[in-house]
């Protein structure tokens, strides 16, 4: 029968080992092998070098189909433009609690409407969007608009899928 033991434990069971051993380990062949303090550092390193290097791994961007919102609400408490862009999974509020600005300078770019793409014209610019590309829902008889596209990393509009290049 084969164990794992320490340096620790076989001090205590009164076995002598050389000093470089730090333990005992079962072999794969069957039997205990010894292993020295060399063999442990080595494998502390290759665990570490692999954990930097899984921090250090730029991740693929994501790229997910998508579609701009943006409509007017009339009502006396929430009043106002509002703009979303909304995917599969989730609806990202560009303006809702705080402007998103990277996103809304992104949608400003993309979404050419006439209006200069600066964080102070986004209301404008959502006004101009409406007029532009309209939509209609029997459903909602609100003034909206909606534009199709693709949303880089939850930040990048682009009207065009992006190619593999672009990742």
């Amino acid at each position: 029968m084969s164990a794992y033991m320490n340096r620790k434990a076989a001090m205590h069971w009164g076995l002598n080992w050389p000093p470089d051993i730090a333990c005992m380990e079962p072999s794969r062949m069957g039997g205990n092998r010894y292993v020295t303090w060399t063999e442990v550092h080595d494998r502390q390193r290759k665990r570490q070098a692999e954990r930097l290097a899984d921090i250090r791994r730029i991740p693929v961007p994501q790229i997910q189909p998508c579609y701009v919102w943006t409509f007017y609400n009339d009502t006396w408490l929430y009043g106002g433009w509002y703009c979303y862009v909304v995917t599969r999974h989730q609806h990202n509020a560009v303006n809702f609690q705080g402007l998103d600005k990277k996103l809304a300078i992104s949608l400003m770019t993309e979404i050419a409407v006439g209006v200069l793409p600066d964080a102070a014209n986004f209301t404008s610019w959502m006004e101009a969007m409406t007029r532009r590309y309209p939509r209609r829902q029997s459903k909602d008889p609100r003034l909206a608009g909606s534009v199709i596209g693709w949303l880089r990393d939850k930040r990048i509009f682009t009207r065009q899928r992006p190619t593999a290049s672009c990742q």
